[in-house]
Order: C-alpha cells, then structure tokens, then sequence
C-alpha cells in the first residue's frame, strides 16, 4: 500500500449464532494479518447505526467495530484529515429493516442470524464511502478508487458506489470489486435496476412510452401503392407476401387486391427498356472516299544545306 490508500476493515459481530470467543479469535486473526503486511492498525473506527423504531425487537447490534490501515512504512496517511480518522466515527446510519433485505423471505419471515447482521444496507454503505471522502479535498479530475475485496453476496458497496456516482455526490468514485461467480448475476441484476430507475426519475429522460396516436374512425384507404414505368397504377406483391396465405390478414388483403383490379386494371403494355446510350468513333475520311495519310508512317526526308539554296530569300 502507498501513502494515499487505506484499508477499511470492520470487524467481526457478535450475533446469536456465534459465541464471543468465536469472535474475538476471528478479530485476532485480522489484527494478525494485516500487522503481518506492514500495515498500521492504530486507527480504530465506530460503525453506528440507527434501528428502524418499527422493530424494537430487532438484536442487532447499534454498532460495529472497524480498522483503518494504512501502510507502516509511512508516518503520515493521505486520508488523516478524513472524518473517520479525525473523529474515529462513521455514522450514525440508518439500518436497513429485515423485510426489505434481500433473500428475505415473506412467507414465514425467516433468515438466519448471520444473514440479518451480514446484510445492513445501502444508506450505511454510503455513509462510509462519504466519510472517507469528507476531508480529502478532491477536485473534478481526481478518481477516488474504491477497491471492495470481500464483498458480501448482495455486493452493498457496489451499488451504493453507482448510487453515489448516479446522484452526482461523489463523480470521482470508482469502483472495483472481486464478486463470487454465483453472486455476479443478481449484483448486475440489481445495479441495472437502479440505472434504469434513476433515468425513468430523471427530468432528462424521455417518456417511458410513446405517446398514442388518436385512433381515426374512418378506415385507412389506399390511394396510390406503386406505379410502373408507363405510369399505370399496380398492386405490390410485396403487400401481399407479408402474411401466410391461410391468415384472416391475407384473405383481406387478398380482396382488397380483387377490388383494386377491377377499379384499376392492368393495361398490359409492356414498359418500353431504356435505350443505352450510342457509341460511335470519328469519321476520319476524305471527300470523294479518299483515305486519310497513315500517320503512322515514318517520312525520312532528304536534308538540304543553306548554303545550296540559290532563291534569294524573302522579307530583306
């Protein structure tokens, strides 16, 4: 890791399937990790949630102890006047309720522990990817690069990084996650959703259906269809060839065709072929059909000295 990266890191939950050594081992087992590749595992964070008021029942837990390392070899980290390492604090956000999660089952309200505690979100995925961001100072043509190693099977950091990106509240954020082959699909399911329902709620987006045309009472005639090169009016077979000839559709077509050749009747005149144009060579002869000179001939004619012309010459 460089200067400018960080590692978020939350840490195992205590929930009733799981017992506190259990836990306690696992977040050893990180702590362990990442000191083994030279990172600083001195800044911890609070994840705090806020429980919806209609489950007061609901077990789980108010927050959530994170981690967030940075590389040992620098002193200083690019993200130190961030607001989770300024306050040690993300949050509070708002819990998602068990009947809107995801995979939860409407009929008989069941879902494991794990589930429930694996599972919080996106206004709290959104709320740490803001966090972080708070405090960096980015400008227009930074990228924020948000890199989700062990995402979890709903994959809630994907799609509110395309929440975060749609909404214009962070552009520069860029998202990379290593998704399990048999998660991927129900992911894309669900960030094209939210695509989609961010265009439909846009004021730039067009109407979700084409409007109607007014359906007119009178039928549609025809008038003109094709003409051939003499100018007759003629019916297209074309019009014809678009149904099977057993459909309700052809046999209306087939009358209206009927129809149309006893009020227009093809008068049988061939079209006249369009006469290619003339190609001709020049007439090179001669009055009276003498032939031209062969140009081709050589003429080698005979040289005469100045000094033997006896005539006087002209113009002194």
């Amino acid at each position: 890791m460089s200067q400018d990266n960080i590692c978020h890191c939350q840490l195992p939950q205590l929930q009733s399937s799981t017992n506190a050594a259990t836990v306690l081992k696992h977040k050893r087992t990180l702590e362990d990790n990442l000191i083994g590749q030279k990172l600083d595992v001195g800044n911890m964070v609070v994840l705090r949630f806020t429980k919806p008021e209609s489950q007061r029942n609901d077990s789980r837990k108010p927050s959530q102890a994170c981690i967030a390392a940075h590389s040992a070899n620098f002193k200083v980290s690019s993200f130190c006047e961030s607001d989770p390492i300024r306050s040690s604090t993300i949050g509070p956000a708002p819990l998602i309720k068990t009947s809107q999660m995801l995979g939860y089952d409407m009929e008989d309200g069941s879902m494991s522990a794990g589930l429930r505690t694996e599972q919080k979100g996106l206004p709290i995925h959104v709320e740490i990817l803001k966090s972080y961001a708070n405090g960096l100072g980015l400008r227009d043509a930074d990228h924020y690069l948000w890199v989700d190693i062990i995402p979890n099977r709903h994959c809630e950091f994907a799609r509110a990084a395309a929440e975060c990106i749609l909404d214009k509240t962070l552009p520069q954020l860029r998202y990379i996650g290593f998704v399990k082959k048999e998660f991927l699909a129900k992911v894309q399911e669900a960030i094209s959703a939210t695509v989609y329902q961010h265009w439909d709620d846009s004021t730039e987006s067009g109407p979700k259906t084409r409007p109607q045309e007014a359906e007119s009472s009178e039928p549609l005639g025809f008038k003109v269809l094709s003409m051939s090169a003499n100018g007759d009016i003629t019916w297209p077979d074309s019009v014809t060839t678009r149904f099977p000839p057993d459909t309700s559709e052809f046999k209306a077509l087939d009358a209206k065709r009927q129809k149309f050749l006893e009020l227009c009747p093809a008068h049988g005149t061939p079209a006249q072929a369009s006469v290619s144009r003339s190609s001709a060579r020049p007439d090179y002869s001669i009055d009276n059909g003498a032939e031209p000179l062969d140009t081709t001939r050589l003429l080698d004619l005979p040289g005469v000295p100045t000094a033997e012309f006896t005539a006087q010459r002209q113009g002194r």
